[in-house]
């Protein structure tokens, strides 16, 4: 049985259960489970979704103003290999990334709540719509995903050249 790398604790499952408290706490509804098994899943799930949300779009944003900036991912990686704490700061930035993006998310919601008579049509098509962002936002992570194995590959290949 694979178990959670702290990785999946801290940037996954840490959002999704503060952000769930949050809303319950914050907002009209309630996102917190009854079952713990139940809520390890669902929390992680919102987490991955805030996660991706960060990487998908907040990231982006961040890295075209010139907020953040990257090495090249073939640098990342073989620096990763002579130094052990790159992998644990990299895990933390995403942590933060992720971070940053639940606190946006907890901000859309309040806008919406300011705006909810006027955005009747997204009230009125909730579940087509979040179904929908849910779709957009996995099949860009996959490509993203794919977009990483592919690098990681080539760049092992031009290792053996």
């Amino acid at each position: 049985m694979k178990t959670l790398s702290s990785y999946n604790l801290f940037t996954n499952l840490l959002p999704g259960v503060v952000f769930c408290i949050l809303t319950s706490k914050f907002f009209s509804f309630d996102l917190l489970q009854k079952d713990l098994v139940t809520g390890v899943f669902f929390y992680y799930f919102v987490g991955v979704v805030i996660g991706r949300v960060g990487s998908l779009v907040i990231e982006p944003i961040l890295k075209s103003i010139n907020f953040i900036s990257f090495s090249k991912y073939s640098d990342f990686i073989d620096a990763s290999v002579k130094d052990s704490k790159i992998g644990v700061l990299s895990e933390t930035n995403d942590m933060y990334r992720s971070l940053f993006a639940m606190t946006l998310a907890l901000g859309a919601i309040k806008i919406y709540y300011v705006f909810e008579e006027h955005l009747k049509f997204i009230s009125d098509n909730s579940t087509p719509l979040l179904l929908s962002f849910l779709f957009i936002i996995f099949t860009w992570s996959y490509r993203k995903q794919t977009g990483y194995v592919k690098a990681r590959v080539q760049d092992n290949l031009n290792k053996d050249s």
